[in-house]
């Protein structure tokens, strides 16, 4: 992108560093929608990469768009305060998702 001289040279500068500071946060896949229990919004989720407790997540599909963080996670009834690559957790939605929706964790920062 060429940037015109003059005095406008700096506003477009910051007209563009603008528009960087508003596009979407990064993010990783971090798992896939196996289920979903819709009377007690938990989605059972096939874990790809480390999942904690707290962490900020993008649930995406085709009619999919949820954002929330993790606040329950379980394993066989039991409370999880991180997930491993390989495991199936119950994860708490805040809304419905669908199977073979993707989970993608935040970057923080």
């Amino acid at each position: 992108m060429r940037f015109p001289s003059g005095p406008q040279d700096n506003s477009t500068r910051e007209l563009v560093r603008f528009i960087d500071l508003t596009m979407e946060p990064e993010y990783t896949k971090v798992g896939r929608i196996e289920h979903f229990y819709s009377k007690a919004s938990v989605a059972v989720v096939e874990v790809l990469a480390p999942l904690k407790k707290g962490d900020k997540i993008l649930i995406r599909g085709s009619t999919t768009n949820l954002s929330q963080q993790v606040e329950s996670m379980e394993v066989e009834h039991k409370q999880l305060v991180d997930a491993q690559i390989g495991q199936r957790v119950g994860l708490k939605v805040a809304g419905r998702v669908r199977e073979n929706d993707i989970v993608y964790k935040v970057a923080q920062g």
